[in-house]
């Protein structure tokens, strides 16, 4: 964000696409560029896809990049706690997220702020 614009929150953007690709521009890009006009940092997200990998791979995917976003939240003018995820569907089955799966620990949690599953359909966990 650029000094002075940003509202200190931050969004990794979760692509949907059918497991076998990535709307990359209008459920990414486009998305991502919304979220700046209105102050908020947006990160999209390219995690991996079958038939290569499998579930809960791209789940670990998305705990690394907002691991990595808040380890970097004073480089990217963001607060460490006010970093969302918003993911389409497919990948809005994957939040609520359960507990963190097997990725070296750190002291960045894994767990968004808040979610904004985008049309979810059923999801993969109960919601707590």
């Amino acid at each position: 964000m650029p000094e002075g614009r940003g509202t200190g929150s931050a969004i990794v953007i979760c692509p949907g696409g059918g497991y076998a690709h990535l709307a990359l521009d209008y459920e990414g890009a486009q998305v991502a560029q919304w979220l700046n006009s209105i102050g908020v940092a947006a990160f999209v997200l390219q995690y991996r896809l079958g038939p290569r990998y499998h579930h809960p791979i791209e789940l670990g995917d998305a705990q690394r990049a907002i691991r990595t976003v808040r380890a970097k939240a004073a480089q990217y003018r963001v607060l460490p706690d006010r970093i969302g995820i918003m993911a389409f569907p497919p990948a809005a089955t994957w939040h609520p997220p359960p507990p963190p799966i097997s990725i070296p620990a750190t002291r960045w949690p894994p767990t968004p702020s808040t979610a904004f599953p985008a049309a979810p359909i059923s999801p993969c966990w109960p919601t707590p």
